[in-house]
């Protein structure tokens, strides 16, 4: 046992304590890689409440986001924005704004001419500032994005298609809510 703890406290560099609660929780049921892993998921759960720096290679995994794509699909309107990370907007396109009109607002001809006007108008923002949107060679060059969903299904997966293709996407937010009748009505008062 206490061979153990000191080998899993070099290489995991936590107290020992920590380890020994661990061991008495399971009373050694769990096989060793097992509690490896947990030991692995705890510290790099440690690193992020005490901000301390994480490994190189995590690091170069996660590239910084650095804009976000918010697509807001209603039942007369489809809107799509670019964003900076802290919220200041650089592009902005609708279908209103595009002469749609009535029920076209909302077809899935509407929904690709948006997007294909959205990507240029991007592309054209991206040139002022010496960006290059992803080539169709290379997926590894690019702009990271985050892509913030609401609304309803309607022409999503078209919209998701085309702004894949130029952006490398790394996070993906689905903020529309689904009814459900609401909560249930307080009970009457007889009279």
């Amino acid at each position: 046992m206490k061979l153990i703890v000191n080998n899993l406290t070099t290489k995991f560099k936590t107290n020992k304590i920590f380890i020994v609660f661990v061991l008495n929780l399971r009373k050694q049921e769990l096989k060793i890689n097992k509690i490896k892993n947990i030991l692995k998921y705890l510290s790099y759960s440690r690193s992020i409440f005490e901000n301390t720096p994480l490994e190189k290679s995590v690091i170069k995994q996660q590239k910084q986001i650095k804009h976000i794509i918010t697509v807001k699909l209603t039942y007369s309107n489809i809107m799509m924005n670019l964003t900076t990370n802290r919220g200041h907007p650089k592009v902005t396109i609708s279908s209103g704004l595009n002469y749609f009109t009535g029920r076209l607002k909302t077809s899935r001809y509407a929904a690709t001419t948006i997007t294909e006007m959205f990507l240029l108008k991007c592309e054209e923002h991206f040139k002022k500032n010496n960006k290059q949107l992803l080539d169709t060679t290379s997926k590894h060059n690019g702009i990271v994005a985050a892509i913030h969903l609401t609304g309803i299904k309607k022409n999503r997966k078209t919209i998701l298609r085309l702004i894949k293709k130029k952006f490398v996407i790394k996070l993906f937010k689905n903020n529309s809510i689904q009814s459900h009748n609401g909560c249930r009505d307080k009970k009457k008062k007889r009279k």
